[in-house]
């Protein structure tokens, strides 16, 4: 059983481009947009997009008895989409069966079922998001099915959006490089970045470096992985699963982080683990964040551009 940190959500966005003809108007456009809630997820790719006023709003909405429904934004840069779904109106969270509760959704790429994505609800929004590390997830130009069951109302919502990719290609690495230390091996497989979106592809295996000044009487977690820019910044990682029993003797991960590296030379991997203490609870300093030890022997550099 793990404990699910969720450290950031990742927000909306989509270059406007020639989707301006489509239905779309830019979030500057946009009379009321939920912008500033994603602004504080800290989701750095949304962020620079914002800020070059790329973030767009699709205006779809569907109404029925009374409610209605918008798709407000939505991300798309091949590697992870994320779709915002707002109930207008009413602001505060409706519970499941309520008028105007947002019950289920479902969703389709040009007609077919995309089945099950991971949904976060918080007043009147629903957040969807759908990645996949190892291949781009779909085409870069579809349409994008929304249906909604809402509570206490009997037509089902049925939004379409036309969606392109207008960030840019998807890069793909395959470092291979393998670093060691103590008992401890982890290699590279892939380094996957888009416009809004980087995805580390690791395998490891053996328990993490001791550090008897860190550990004493605790214990070390599983190995984490920052990506460090060219210019020094952490790019931030979708959520941290912190599991309750001790680390595996493997792992094969696909990690996301929340902005792409297009603008960097090279990034930096900096594998860390946090100290678990004897109570279970993580060591941290005074500000209640989280200690990291990093592993300066693990760290890998890898180039982006020739």
């Amino acid at each position: 059983m793990k404990k699910t940190i969720a450290l950031a959500i990742a927000a909306a966005l989509l270059g406007i481009g020639s989707l301006a003809n489509q239905g779309f108007i830019s979030s500057a456009q946009a009379a009321s947009t939920t912008s500033d809630f994603w602004l504080k997820k800290n989701d750095a790719g949304w962020v620079a997009a914002a800020a070059q006023g790329k973030t767009v709003v699709s205006g779809k909405s569907d109404t029925h008895g009374g409610v209605t429904l918008k798709v407000s934004e939505i991300l798309y840069d091949g590697l992870r989409m994320n779709v915002v779904i707002e109930r207008e109106g009413d602001k505060k969270f409706l519970k499941y069966g309520q008028k105007g509760a947002i019950d289920k959704l479902s969703f389709a790429v040009d007609n077919k079922d995309l089945g099950f994505l991971p949904t976060m609800m918080t007043d009147n929004i629903a957040f969807v998001t759908l990645a996949n590390a190892k291949k781009t997830i779909l085409p870069d130009e579809f349409e994008l099915t929304v249906q909604a069951k809402v509570g206490q109302v009997n037509e089902p919502f049925i939004i379409k959006v036309p969606v392109r990719n207008n960030l840019g290609k998807v890069t793909d690495l395959k470092p291979g490089t393998t670093k060691k230390q103590d008992k401890f091996t982890y290699q590279i497989k892939a380094l996957r970045s888009a416009g809004a979106t980087t995805i580390l592809d690791v395998e490891s295996e053996g328990p993490a470096p001791a550090d008897a000044k860190v550990l004493k009487q605790n214990s070390a977690t599983k190995m984490y992985y920052d990506i460090q820019d060219d210019k020094g910044k952490l790019l931030l990682q979708q959520e941290r699963s912190i599991e309750n029993k001790g680390p595996k003797a493997s792992y094969s991960e696909q990690i996301i982080y929340l902005s792409g590296v297009s603008s960097s030379q090279f990034v930096t991997i900096r594998p860390f683990t946090y100290t678990k203490q004897k109570n279970g609870k993580l060591l941290a300093d005074n500000k209640g964040e989280w200690i990291k030890t990093y592993y300066k022997s693990l760290e890998a550099k890898i180039p982006l551009k020739n």
